[in-house]
């Protein structure tokens, strides 16, 4: 498959090469095939079961964009309503994502892949997650897909043997979970009393059903999925959680015995912190130490799959806007609350040395010692205070020349980039690579680099390369990813060489020139200029009509024309020259 992919970007740079000469529309497509069929034989060395793999991965890189494909709209049986949305949502993200600023574009992609996914209906979401190769969360079939209509009569919840509520068929389920815990608080939220037969409450009220034990809360409604085959060994051991609607439930996608390896999914409405909290450490392997739930409940839906250091990192930003953190030291994990008059005891506070900050949360709390080597830590601390937040601390070291700071991980970072440009300031500016064409012309490389690098057609800029050009000197001045930097510039290498059959044209670079139009109709010039040099790339024709002079940007080969031209049409009108004599006599001349 490699040799494969060397060839066939060989074969793509010599097709470029040799179109130069075509119309641009010509080239486009030309390429275009190239492109189908170089994909319809890389498929042939894919077994069936690589290929499903392979447009799996493709649908899961594209997201929702995939909407907008034909075969995606005919599998999912889009209506054209729906296909009529998802034209204009798309539109409407190329037009925000072009105005937004380099740090905006992940976040408006986000926002419009989430609205994206709402035209759907839950069975074509389903279908979609299926194609791309994606776990549902586990709901057993017969889960409803909205809420009970407020009015209508439902089938009372049947009781056991054991006195334990059963839930009616049609109530959504989630797969068996492990042994429930029995949280230490007495003060523990009680349940929500059934709603009576013909008499359904809002999903906001709703809460799960548990067994009758007095003074035990019911656990969050997530579970890891177990085949359907399987049922629990000891149903009063581990009692089903039967939450009323989807809008009780945070699924984990995944179980697995190693935490770090689990995939969690958010869909949370109006779930106390409490279950919140207990769902979090149980799903990340660690021990919970709380001496003070907050207040109020958490709402969040989300189709996105996190680790449990993302998830927990998403549920501490909540927190802090409710004056409370989440501090993990080693498998503990403890809820602090911020606003108390005690400050948050260090020794719960994780040291991270510098190297290691990129593995925190945006929101964690650590500490870490920076070290520094022109400055001292002086020069620095008023930079640095101003970045910190309510309660930080930072120590100064002069003689050791380190600063000790505690903040959240994301402000560390912060300051981490700050110190490092007060302490390398020549260093600023750096990342910008610059490419000097020597044979080859800029639209030419680009007509090649634009598909390796995944730009849209005439773009020059998307969220992992941006390019600046300079068509008169021959340049490019590439910034973004060190890999896509790196690929364009073997692009280039492979495209700006010589041409292997000699010629003039490929090799030169365009040159400006005038040409005095002496007798010549200077509009009859330029439109015979322009149809005989009509495709030809980098070609420029201008007119100054006052002065009667013809201004060109073109090859060697092509000002060679230009001259030929010029000089034919001159030859067809009378020409009045003054010629000079020395010592003969013009009698003697014109006699002669």
């Amino acid at each position: 498959l490699e040799a494969f992919i060397e060839r066939r970007e060989n074969e793509a740079v010599e097709l470029v090469l040799s179109l130069r000469a075509l119309p641009p529309e010509d080239r486009k497509e030309r390429i275009r095939a190239f492109a189908e069929a170089s994909e319809k034989q890389g498929l042939q060395l894919l077994s069936l079961e690589q290929r499903s793999r392979l447009d799996q991965i493709r649908i899961q890189r594209a997201g929702m964009e995939t909407l907008a494909e034909p075969g995606m709209a005919r599998m999912l049986k889009l209506t054209d309503d729906q296909r009529k949305q998802v034209a204009d949502l798309l539109a409407q993200r190329t037009r925000a994502q072009a105005a937004a600023g380099e740090k905006d574009r992940g976040r408006i992609r986000a926002e419009f892949e989430r609205r994206l996914r709402n035209v759907l209906t839950e069975q074509q979401q389903a279908l979609w997650d299926s194609l791309a190769g994606k776990k549902g969360v586990a709901l057993a079939a017969g889960a409803p897909s909205q809420p009970p209509v407020s009015g209508t009569t439902g089938p009372k919840p049947s009781s056991s043997a054991n006195g334990q509520e059963k839930p009616s068929n049609g109530a959504m389920k989630v797969a068996a979970a492990p042994p429930a815990k029995k949280p230490a608080s007495s003060g523990a939220e009680q349940p929500a009393p059934a709603a009576p037969a013909g008499q359904a409450s809002s999903g906001a009220a709703m809460k799960p059903a548990v067994g009758p034990k007095p003074g035990v809360g019911p656990k969050p409604a997530v579970a890891a999925a177990k085949p359907s085959g399987e049922a629990p060994k000891t149903a009063p051991q581990a009692p089903r959680v039967e939450p009323s609607s989807p809008s009780d439930v945070a699924a984990a996608k995944k179980k697995d015995p190693n935490p770090d390896n689990v995939k969690l999914q958010f869909n949370f409405h109006q779930v106390p912190w409490r279950d919140v909290l207990a769902w979090l450490a149980d799903e990340a392997g660690l021990a919970l130490q709380v001496d003070e739930y907050p207040e109020g409940t958490f709402s969040y839906r989300d189709t996105r799959e996190y680790t449990p250091a993302e998830a927990m990192d998403l549920i501490n930003s909540v927190l802090v806007s409710r004056g409370y953190t989440l501090l993990r030291r080693d498998r503990l994990l403890t809820v602090v609350n911020l606003d108390s008059e005690n400050p948050v005891p260090d020794i719960l506070i994780q040291f991270v040395p510098v190297e290691r900050l990129d593995e925190r949360g945006e929101f964690e709390l650590v500490k870490t010692v920076f070290q520094l080597a022109r400055l001292s830590p002086q020069d620095v601390e008023a930079e640095i205070r101003a970045l910190l937040g309510p309660g930080r601390t930072m120590v100064l070291m002069p003689k050791s020349r380190q600063i000790m700071v505690t903040e959240t991980a994301g402000k560390l970072r912060m300051i981490r980039d700050l110190l490092a440009r007060a302490e390398n300031p020549e260093a600023t500016g750096a990342g910008m690579v610059e490419l000097t064409l020597q044979h080859a012309g800029v639209e030419d490389v680009l007509e090649v680099a634009r598909p390796l690098l995944g730009l849209e057609e005439d773009s020059l800029r998307n969220d992992e390369i941006q390019i600046a050009t300079d068509t008169i000197g021959g340049r490019l001045f590439v910034t973004g990813r060190p890999e896509k930097v790196q690929l364009l510039g073997e692009i280039v290498k492979r495209v700006d060489r010589p041409s292997t059959t000699g010629s003039a044209t490929a090799q030169a670079q365009p040159e400006l020139k005038t040409y005095q139009i002496r007798a010549a109709d200077p509009q009859t010039v330029m439109a015979v200029l322009q149809t005989l040099l009509a495709g030809m790339p980098d070609l420029r024709l201008g007119l100054d009509e006052t002065n009667r002079k013809l201004i060109a940007l073109a090859r060697p080969s092509e000002h060679r024309t230009i001259t030929e031209t010029l000089a034919r049409l001159e030859g067809e009108a009378p020409r009045f020259e003054i010629i000079p004599l020395g010592r003969l006599d013009p009698q003697l001349v014109l006699t002669t």
